[in-house]
């Protein structure tokens, strides 16, 4: 099951970058907007809150890196890798979360300088650094699972190069065992910047 989720990982990462090349898109392409197809980087804070349904609900904080591309009439596609510690989840014990997800993007620009979108990702979290009980077995201190994220919002374009990622929102489902339901329903919270590169 890991070994296939990573492969898909790795897939869906290479065919994003292979959509992506100036041979396959003309320089004077536009989208249904009329804006210059681009690709954007953002570099984001993040802070989450955690609940693990029965137990303690914890904030955890950290920061991302998300690569998004638009392809076709405001349709797009984004990767985000994000890390994420706390230090204590309300019963003394440490978690860093590492998640890796891909999926579809759809973006809306309103006006020329206020970007919205909504997403909707798939992929792994990787938990470490913790205590993972499980039904059957030994306790682990690092476990790996299916994470699904969506959610939305917002970037103002500061200039051609930059714009600031204003907020995202999203809801993160975890599986990671708990002794008790093995899955979390998690919120995040986003700000940072993006660089943007116009073909």
């Amino acid at each position: 099951m890991r070994i296939r989720l990573r492969t898909l990982l790795l897939d869906g990462a290479m065919a994003l970058i292979a959509a992506k090349t100036p041979a396959q898109t003309p320089p004077a392409a536009t989208d249904v907007a009329g804006q210059w197809k681009e690709v954007n980087l953002a570099i984001t804070y993040s802070a989450q809150h955690d609940n693990t349904l029965g137990g303690p609900t914890f904030w955890q904080h950290g920061g991302a890196i998300e690569f998004s591309s638009s392809l076709w009439h405001g349709l797009g596609a984004v990767g985000n890798v994000a890390g994420l510690r706390a230090s204590d989840m309300g019963n003394g014990i440490p978690l860093t979360m590492i998640t890796v997800t891909f999926g579809p993007r759809f973006t809306w620009v309103p006006t020329g300088r206020i970007v919205l979108f909504g997403q909707g990702l798939i992929g792994e979290a990787i938990g470490v650094n913790s205590l993972f009980p499980q039904h059957i077995g030994p306790s682990v201190t690092s476990f790996n699972t299916l994470a699904t994220q969506t959610g939305g919002g917002m970037d103002w374009r500061w200039n051609h190069r930059l714009a600031v990622r204003v907020f995202q929102v999203e809801w993160l489902r975890t599986q990671f065992p708990n002794a008790k339901n093995d899955f979390q329903n998690n919120i995040r919270f986003s700000t940072g910047i993006v660089v943007r590169f116009k073909q």
